[in-house]
């Protein structure tokens, strides 16, 4: 299982990245959005797989917290 939290400042651009990661690059396991108390939105994802670095690169956002 590969954990990874990516942070946005708008709930579109969070939206469109979890839709990326389920529909582009076929991510199984559970991909949740919701905001953050202090302010924007966190996109967290609980793969099945580790994702490629260039994934994560693309999606534009800040990784808030990873653990294998």
């Amino acid at each position: 299982m590969f954990s990874v939290g990516l942070r946005f400042e708008e709930e579109a651009e969070a939206r469109k990245a979890a839709a990326r990661l389920l529909m582009r690059f076929k991510v199984t396991g559970e991909v949740t959005t919701r905001p953050l108390p202090e302010g924007g939105w966190l996109v967290a994802v609980d793969s099945e797989r580790k994702l490629p670095e260039s994934w994560l690169k693309g999606l534009k956002a800040t990784a808030t917290r990873e653990h294998p």
